[in-house]
C-alpha cells in the first residue's frame, strides 16, 4: 500500500539518470533533487494531425514535428510546461512552367510558393483546432503537335494557409506566379499571350523574344503583417531576353533569392538558375535541413539537353518548388510542373518517445512499434544489430485525370504484408523510392477540334528493396475523356471517356492489382487495385470514375444520372499505423465497411479519382475515393468538375477543374468538365494530378 516515505507521496522507487521520476506528488527538495539526477522532465504540448516525425537536436533539445501534406487539422489538448508555443513553417505551392517554342524559344520558369517562418507562435487549447490548407502545385504548360509555334501559360500555385480561427494571426504563403509567355513571332498561343511573368510568392520568369518581358514580382514579403517572430521569403522572376528573336525566358524566383538574370552571351550557351531556396530543419532538424520553395530553371536553346526540372510528373511533395521552362529544339519541351507546398509544425518534447533502431524518413513511435513514414525517396539504414520482423505499406503514384469531361485517374497499387530484415554482418541501407502522381493536363494546351478531349498521365510507381526481394507497386492508370478517349490501365485503372450522342462511352480501364477481398491484411504480389468505371454520355452521366484500392471506379450503370462518377473506394492503412497523433493518409467515411476496418474518418489512402460531368443542367459534382457530395474526396482521391449550369458563360470557373490526389495517398486525380468544343478553351476546366505514392515501414520498438 502507497504511504509517506520521506518527501514524497507513492512507492519508493529508484531515480536512473536520464530516466523520468515516476508520477508522483513531491516536494520542491525531491523535485531539486531529481533535475540534478536528470530525472526531471518537463511536458511538452500534447497535439495531433499530420505525419509525426520526433528528433533531437545537438544541443540536445528535443522536438516533434507535424508535418501536413494534405489539408487537415492540428489539433492541441494540452499545453504542457515548455511554453505553449510552436515554430511553423507554411510553403504555398509552386507554378508551372512554360512550355518552349518549337526551334525558337524556351519556356518560362515558374515561381516558386511563397515561404513563411515563424517561432515561438502561441497556441491553445480553446479551441485548440487549427484548420490547415496545402496548396497545390500549378499545372505546366504543353506542346500541341498541330501547333508547335504557339507559346501556352502554366498555371500559377496555390497558396497553403495555417489559419488561427481564435485571432487575426493566421499564416498564409502564396501560391508561385506562372511565367510570361511568347512574343509577336510567331503568335501566342490559345492562352494569355502577356510577355510579362505573373507575379506570386516568388513572382515568374520574363516570356522570351521582342517586346516587355519583365519577370513577376514576389509577393510574399508583404504578407502575414503584424505577426511576432515571423519571416516571409519569396523573390522575382528574371526577366526574359528581349533583345533577340531567338531567346531565352527568365526563371522563377525563389525564396532564396531572385532568379539569375539572362546575360548578353550571344551565343546563348549559358543556362539560366531558377531562384534559390530556404532550408529549414523543422521537420527533420537542423542536421537534416530540407531545402523549400526554388524557382523553375530555364536552359539555354542551344543546350540540346533536356530540362531536368521540366517533366510531366509532380515533382516532389511538400517542397513548393516551381515548374521548369522547356528547352526548345527539333521537337520542343514541355514546362515542368509545380510542386506542392506543405504546412510543418514544431514543438518541444521532453524526451524523446524512445529510440529507433534504424534511420530514415519520419519516424514516430505508436503502440510498441516504431514508424518510419517515406513521402519522398530516400534511403532507410540497418545496423548490423538489427534482425527483425518489419511490416510493410507500399503505394504508388496516381493517374492524373482526363480533360474536357475526362475519366478520374485510377489509384497507385497498394501493397502491405511483412518480411525478414537482419542486417548482419555490416550496415544495410535499403533504397525507397516514391513514385510520382501523374500531372494533370491544363486548358492552357491546345485543344483540337476533334476528338476535343485529352487522355490523362500515369502514375509511376514506389518501391523498396528489402534483403527478400523489392516491393513494387505501380502507378495508377490515366483517365480517359471525351469523345470516346480510353483511359490506360494501371495499379488502378483510368475511368473511361464519355461520348454524345450516345449513352455509352469507353470501358474503364484494367487495374493490375487484386480485387479488395473485405478484410485487411497482407496484400498478393502485384496488390490490390481496381478497374476503372465505364464512360457514359457527357451531359448525363459523365466519364467513368478511376479504380481505388477498395473498389471499382463508378460507371454509367451505378448511381444516378445527373451527378459524376465517382471514384473506386480507398482502404485505410493497417491497424500498425494508426497512431491517434498521426493523420497519414487522408480523410474517409466514418462507418467501418468491414471487420478490420475503424470509424475514425483517418488513416485512408489509395482512392480513385472522380470522372466529369457537363454540357447539362442541375449536375452535381462525383466525389473522389467514393465520397459523397457534398464531402468531395475520400483517401486522397480527386473529386471531379462539373458544370452545374448550361451554358457557362465565365472563363475558368473553379468548379469545372478537377481536383489533385493526395500527396502521400496514391490516390487518382479528378478529372475536368467544361462546357464548350473545339480550341474555346475559356470553358475547359483543369484536369487534376495523382498523388505521390508512400512508404511505411514499422517493427518492435
Amino acid at each position: 500500500m502507497s504511504k509517506f516515505i520521506g518527501n514524497r507521496y507513492g512507492s519508493v522507487v529508484p531515480l536512473t539518470p536520464g530516466s523520468g521520476a515516476g508520477p508522483a506528488v513531491y516536494n520542491i527538495f525531491d523535485q531539486y533533487y531529481g533535475r540534478q539526477r536528470s530525472g526531471w522532465i518537463s511536458e511538452g504540448i500534447t497535439a495531433s494531425g499530420g505525419i509525426i516525425n520526433e528528433y533531437a537536436e545537438p544541443n540536445g533539445v528535443v522536438y516533434r514535428s507535424h508535418t501536413f501534406l494534405v489539408g487537415g487539422t492540428f489539433t492541441v489538448t494540452d499545453l504542457g510546461d515548455q511554453g505553449g508555443t510552436v515554430d511553423i513553417l507554411v510553403v504555398g505551392g509552386g507554378a508551372g512552367g512554360n512550355a518552349a517554342i518549337v526551334s525558337f524559344w524556351t519556356g518560362a520558369g515558374g515561381g516558386a510558393g511563397g515561404m513563411a517562418v515563424a517561432t515561438d507562435y502561441p497556441v491553445s487549447t480553446s479551441p485548440g483546432s487549427y484548420p490547415i490548407t496545402v496548396g497545390a502545385g500549378g499545372q505546366a504548360s504543353d506542346i500541341h503537335d498541330s501547333n508547335p509555334g504557339a507559346n501556352y501559360q502554366a498555371q500559377p500555385g496555390s497558396p497553403s494557409i495555417f489559419t488561427n480561427p481564435s485571432s487575426p494571426q493566421t499564416i498564409t504563403a502564396l501560391g508561385g506566379g506562372a511565367g510570361g509567355t511568347g512574343g509577336s513571332s510567331p503568335a501566342g498561343g490559345f492562352a494569355p499571350t502577356g510577355q510579362a511573368g505573373l507575379a506570386g510568392g516568388s513572382g515568374g520568369g520574363g516570356g522570351p523574344g521582342p517586346g516587355s518581358s519583365s519577370g513577376g514580382a514576389g509577393n510574399q514579403p508583404s504578407q502575414n503583417p503584424g505577426i511576432p517572430n515571423l519571416t516571409n521569403y519569396g523573390n522575382a522572376g528574371a526577366a526574359g531576353d528581349s533583345s533577340s528573336t531567338v531567346g531565352r525566358a527568365g526563371g522563377g524566383g525563389g525564396a532564396g533569392g531572385a532568379a539569375e538574370a539572362i546575360d548578353g552571351n550571344p551565343a546563348l550557351t549559358t543556362n539560366n538558375a531558377g531562384g534559390p531556396g530556404v532550408a529549414n530543419g523543422f521537420r527533420f532538424g537542423s542536421q537534416n535541413s530540407v531545402t523549400y520553395a526554388t524557382g523553375g530553371g530555364v536552359l539555354t536553346p542551344s543546350s540540346g539537353a533536356p530540362n531536368p526540372t521540366a517533366n510531366f510528373f509532380v515533382p516532389v511533395s511538400g517542397l513548393g518548388n516551381g515548374g521548369g521552362g522547356g528547352t526548345d529544339g527539333p521537337s520542343g519541351e514541355a514546362g515542368g510542373n509545380g510542386g506542392p507546398g506543405c504546412v510543418v509544425i514544431r514543438y518541444k518534447l521532453g524526451q524523446i518517445t524512445a529510440t529507433a533502431k534504424a534511420s530514415g524518413g519520419a519516424i514516430s513511435f505508436y503502440n510498441d512499434k516504431t514508424i518510419h513514414a517515406f513521402t519522398s525517396s530516400g534511403t532507410m539504414t540497418f545496423p548490423s544489430s538489427f534482425n527483425e520482423t518489419v511490416e510493410y505499406v507500399v503505394i504508388g503514384g496516381g493517374g492524373g485525370g482526363g480533360l474536357v469531361y475526362g475519366g478520374g485517374g485510377g489509384a497507385g497499387a497498394y501493397r502491405t504484408g511483412t518480411t525478414p530484415v537482419n542486417a548482419t554482418p555490416g550496415t544495410l541501407n535499403l533504397t525507397v523510392a516514391i513514385g510520382a502522381g501523374a500531372a494533370g493536363e491544363s486548358t492552357t494546351t491546345y485543344i483540337p477540334a476533334a476528338p476535343v478531349g485529352k487522355i490523362g498521365r500515369s502514375g509511376s510507381a514506389s518501391s523498396i528493396n528489402f534483403p527478400t526481394g523489392t516491393i513494387t507497386s505501380s502507378g495508377g492508370g490515366a483517365g480517359g475523356a471525351w469523345d470516346d478517349l480510353a483511359g490506360a490501365a494501371g495499379g488502378s485503372g483510368g475511368g473511361g471517356g464519355s461520348d454524345n450522342p450516345s449513352t455509352s462511352g469507353t470501358p474503364g480501364a484494367n487495374g493490375t492489382g487484386d480485387p479488395f477481398p473485405g478484410t485487411i491484411g497482407a496484400t498478393p504480389s502485384n496488390g490490390w487495385g481496381h478497374n476503372g468505371g465505364q464512360g457514359g454520355q457527357y451531359l448525363s452521366f459523365g466519364s467513368g470514375g478511376g479504380g481505388g484500392a477498395g473498389g471499382v471506379g463508378e460507371g454509367k450503370d451505378d448511381g444516378t444520372p445527373a451527378r459524376g462518377r465517382r471514384g473506386g473506394a480507398g482502404i485505410q492503412l493497417p491497424t500498425t499505423f494508426r497512431d491517434p497523433v498521426s493523420s497519414v493518409g487522408a480523410p474517409g467515411p466514418t462507418s467501418a465497411p468491414g471487420p478490420t476496418f475503424d470509424t475514425s474518418g483517418k488513416y485512408w489512402v489509395a482512392g480513385g479519382g472522380a470522372g466529369g460531368i457537363g454540357g447539362g443542367t442541375g449536375l452535381s459534382r462525383g466525389g473522389g475515393g467514393g465520397a459523397p457530395t457534398p464531402v468531395g474526396s475520400y483517401a486522397g482521391g480527386g473529386f471531379a468538375g462539373f458544370a452545374p449550369t448550361h451554358p457557362v458563360s465565365t472563363p475558368y470557373p473553379d468548379n469545372l477543374n478537377g481536383q489533385s490526389g493526395g500527396q502521400g495517398t496514391g490516390g487518382g486525380g479528378g478529372g475536368s468538365a467544361g462546357i464548350g468544343q473545339g480550341s474555346n478553351v475559356g470553358t475547359f476546366g483543369n484536369s487534376g494530378s495523382g498523388g505521390s505514392g508512400l512508404v511505411l515501414v514499422a517493427y518492435p520498438t
